[in-house]
């Protein structure tokens, strides 16, 4: 009964870090650079880029991992480098450090969302597989709906780091904590 929800708020969690770098490129830049120029957003949109490399590194990893380790355990060392994530972009001090720390989100996401509907495949029966993976999908998305909005107040109260600390990780932390139980 528990299996699905936990999956969607490991998903949920798993959703958030990428966003937040999307709509704060900006800020970024400026936080690193003292402006927001052309140099200065291209070498702060390389966050993406970094992430990305991580993803693709890790997803075909994780198809020889995912034959020699336990399930359970791959998905919850995914959540656990997004924790890692979250705590390190938070307290990145410069860019580069944010692109290593952002790369390793790319990572713990990846392996989520893999884990994810691999565990949904091996567990459900035929008939809930479907629903199960649309739950998944629909949560990815409502992350980003949500996101928008809270990214945009917790940036305009504490400053783009803070989303970090108050958004990503609360949310790390719970999905960590009932995979570990669940």
């Amino acid at each position: 009964r528990f299996l699905v929800p936990t999956l969607a708020v490991a998903y949920f969690s798993s959703s958030f870090s990428n966003i937040i770098v999307s709509l704060l490129a900006v800020d970024i830049a400026k936080t690193f650079f003292g402006d927001s120029s052309g140099v200065a957003m291209g070498l702060t949109s390389q966050l993406n880029t970094f992430n990305a490399v991580a993803t693709v590194i890790f997803a075909i990893t994780l198809s020889f991992l995912a034959i020699r380790f336990r399930y359970k355990s791959l998905f919850i060392l995914g959540i656990v480098f997004v924790f890692i994530s979250a705590v390190g972009c938070f307290l990145a001090p410069s860019l580069l450090t944010l692109q290593i720390f952002f790369a390793i989100e790319g990572a713990g996401s990846i392996i989520v969302w893999i884990m994810a509907t691999t565990i949904i495949g091996d567990v459900l029966s035929q008939e809930k597989k479907a629903k199960a993976v649309s739950y998944l999908i629909s949560i990815g998305y409502a992350a980003t709906l949500i996101s928008i909005v809270l990214v945009s107040t917790i940036t305009s109260v504490a400053g783009w780091r803070a989303n970090f600390l108050f958004l990503v990780l609360p949310f790390s932390i719970l999905s960590l904590a009932i995979s570990v139980i669940i």
